[in-house]
């Protein structure tokens, strides 16, 4: 198991707010060995034709990259959400994967 795969994704879909914006919901589980304060996420967004979305409805397949600044502890999960506002026609996001991570001893392992 590589250091990235230590912080593990559990689910990543899209859900509409009250007003009708998307916002990506990451849920996680930090199965390393010692507190993580820092994780980045990577995926790519699509609308109902499964077309690739891109920053204000670009048809295009630019990746988003989310950045989760909490502590989580090993052992831990953690749930959080990504306001999509620019990815306003978005409604299907591939599985994000982890970009890079950063743990709480000052040690960061990216991609």
């Amino acid at each position: 198991m590589t250091e990235l795969e230590r912080v593990e994704i559990l689910s990543t879909y899209i859900e509409m707010d009250s007003i009708g914006t998307p916002n990506l919901v990451v849920k996680l589980k930090n199965n390393a060995g010692q507190a993580v304060d820092a994780v980045t996420i990577e995926t790519y967004f699509f609308n109902n034709y499964d077309e690739p979305i891109g920053k204000w409805n670009s048809h295009s397949a630019e990746p988003f990259y989310g950045i989760i600044q909490k502590r989580i502890e090993s052992g831990a999960t953690y749930t959080t959400q990504f306001n999509l506002a620019v990815y306003d026609l978005a409604t299907k996001a591939e599985p994000a994967t982890v970009y890079s991570v950063h743990y709480v001893d000052g040690s960061s392992y990216s991609l």
